[in-house]
């Protein structure tokens, strides 16, 4: 093969005809857009001289900068561009569940079951996790269920907790009544009393009982916890969506469909999920 000379600058070869394709282009249009940034610069007391050695379009930019609106502007429009894509480079998950499996317990009782669904299908929707049911033959082996962390949730009513758990009877007072139960649950059990969900009377038989069984509410293992730090924030949107006419009506429902689908039904008429 023949030897070749190198190319000259500004795109010829030597004793050859033509122009390479985007050199001389390229050449004149840095040289125009020399002359428009000397000319502005000149226009406002500034060197005409460009920095040496740079690209066209970089010797633009530093006339950009140079001029305080301009660099205003710049600086505006890049931090909305990075306020917009950095949601999608650093997404926030929803709830700290994902990922893992949480199980709601509950005693064979139709409230308990109805609570239950509730509490699956909501953070099922909400959040996407895996949520599992668990039936106990008795309160008392789902009461052991979560102090030992073999199920997440359980709900129950506060003044038969307070009753039987912690062995002191309960006044007439439901909140005093609460704030009690949630310090013997706290020390003695560690368990964490979440959230009223606002039923506070029995729907077997005995709902003709005299007896006031307290407010029921959500208690989580302190274990749990632990592992689901966002559920107690998350099911603070149940607070007291259950008043004694909507569980009645629920458990109506329930005998004639699948509780589950009951439930879901539920929480979609009233917008959480």
């Amino acid at each position: 093969m023949g030897h070749r000379e190198p190319v000259p600058e500004g795109g010829h070869r030597r004793g050859g005809g033509g122009e390479r394709p985007g050199g001389n282009a390229a050449l004149r249009g840095g040289h125009r857009l020399d002359h428009a940034v000397a000319h502005a610069r000149h226009g406002r007391g500034v060197s005409a001289d460009p920095p040496r050695g740079l690209p066209a379009p970089l010797r633009f930019l530093t006339y950009v900068q140079e001029m305080p609106l301009r660099r205003s502007i710049v600086r505006i429009a890049l931090a909305a561009v990075l306020a917009a894509v950095a949601p999608l480079l650093h997404p926030v998950p929803s709830c700290a569940c994902v990922g893992r499996t949480i199980l709601v317990g509950y005693f064979d009782a139709p409230d308990q079951a109805m609570v239950a669904n509730i509490l699956a299908v909501f953070i099922d929707e909400r959040t996407g996790t895996t949520v599992r049911l668990s039936r106990f033959a008795s309160r008392e082996d789902a009461f052991e269920a979560v102090r030992r962390d073999k199920v997440s949730l359980y709900t129950d009513y506060s003044s038969v907790l307070l009753s039987k758990f912690a062995g002191e009877k309960p006044g007439p007072d439901d909140e005093r009544n609460i704030a009690r139960l949630k310090e013997v649950l706290n020390r003695k059990y560690n368990v964490v009393w979440l959230e009223q969900v606002g039923y506070n009377r029995y729907f077997t038989e005995k709902a003709k009982s005299a007896d006031k069984p307290g407010t029921a509410g959500v208690m989580l293992c302190k274990d749990a916890l632990a592992k689901f730090p966002a559920l107690p924030k998350l099911l603070g949107k149940l607070r007291g969506i259950l008043d004694n006419e909507t569980m009645a009506s629920l458990l109506s429902e329930s005998e004639k469909s699948d509780p589950k689908t009951v439930a879901r039904r539920f929480l979609k008429s009233r917008k959480l999920i």
